[in-house]
């Protein structure tokens, strides 16, 4: 019975390795070359805007392809209100949250 339930669990555990080899995908190769675009994006920002957002959450939002709000704009809220944004997460957050954000 216990060599049953050992061998059981070894090929649940070996399941578990195949399947996550197969549905995981693996890293993206050009890490590297996404990665120095971002860090030159910063780089050739205005330093106006570079103290607006932190570089790590600049570099966060510029690999997940998203832009990089900085956070001296101004948030439309989802009452119809204007919220001067200080940090990007925390901009309407009283007020029902962002519904755009403004140029």
């Amino acid at each position: 019975m216990r060599a049953l339930a050992f061998a059981t669990f070894i090929l649940l555990i070996a399941a578990e390795a195949v399947a996550q080899s197969v549905i995981v995908p693996h890293p993206i190769p050009d890490f590297r070359q996404r990665m120095d675009r971002c860090v030159s994006q910063w780089n050739a920002a205005p330093a106006a805007e570079r103290a607006s957002i932190s570089y790590r959450q600049f570099t966060i939002n510029c690999l997940e392809g998203r832009l990089a709000t900085p956070v001296t704009t101004v948030a439309l809220c989802r009452n119809g209100t204007t919220a001067p944004a200080t940090a990007a997460g925390g901009a309407c957050a009283y007020d029902g949250g962002i519904e755009r954000w403004m140029d």
